[in-house]
């Protein structure tokens, strides 16, 4: 049986970028969840983002998470972000309610992913989980990468239409860099640089996009 994925028009709020994202504008583009980093300073963590995520469900949104391993360096032991992706959701009010969870481990280690993903999942079945990762990279996935990813049913990969600098790469030429590694379609959503008309994925920074 084939799942669709229970989110596909989301969008992330930058840190710096206002902790309450522009809901006019969000609904506008036919967005229904937001995303903020787990330890964003400004939301005076964990006690003021877990307000704020409160509000937004109270508000009719779907809420979730991101951790990024490159704030640590990658000094952890393996398996230390998964775990604490799960921990984020305890210290932030969200166990037993509606909190996905993206972690944004933009390395070319496919073990160390694998490990991660197996960590959080250990601690949250029922979870969904996102990995986001940089442009046509499907070349440094594993088979058992490939393979956990397609039978886990509550995770997808939201891969990046962007480099670095946020130039632009063609949504197809990412969807089918991880379509010919073996990644099924319906394990595939896109980041957009930008907002798009009929896009399904996640909009990268609420705030500026355009």
């Amino acid at each position: 049986m084939t799942l669709i994925p229970p989110i596909v028009h989301g969008a992330w709020v930058r840190p710096g970028g206002g902790t309450f994202p522009d809901q006019v504008k969000a609904r506008g583009w036919g967005v229904d969840q937001f995303f903020w980093d787990a330890t964003d300073p400004a939301t005076d963590h964990p006690k003021r983002l877990a307000g704020v995520l409160e509000d937004m469900r109270r508000a009719g949104w779907k809420v979730g998470i991101t951790r990024d391993p490159q704030w640590d360096g990658y000094s952890h032991p393996v398996g230390w972000y998964g775990a604490k992706l799960s921990q984020d959701i305890t210290d932030l009010g969200c166990d037993g309610k509606q909190c996905s969870a993206i972690l944004d481990a933009e390395i070319h280690d496919s073990d160390r992913v694998l490990a991660e993903l197996k960590s959080f999942r250990a601690k949250r079945s029922g979870r969904f989980l996102y990995w986001t990762m940089e442009p046509k990279q499907g070349g440094i996935m594993s088979d058992e990468l490939i393979a956990w990813i397609n039978q886990d049913p509550l995770t997808w990969v939201v891969i990046q239409k962007y480099r670095g600098r946020m130039q632009p790469v063609s949504e197809r030429a990412v969807i089918d860099d991880l379509r010919a590694r073996g990644l099924r379609d319906d394990k595939i959503l896109v980041y957009y640089e930008r907002y798009e008309e009929g896009f399904e994925g996640i909009i990268f920074d609420i705030a500026n996009a355009a």
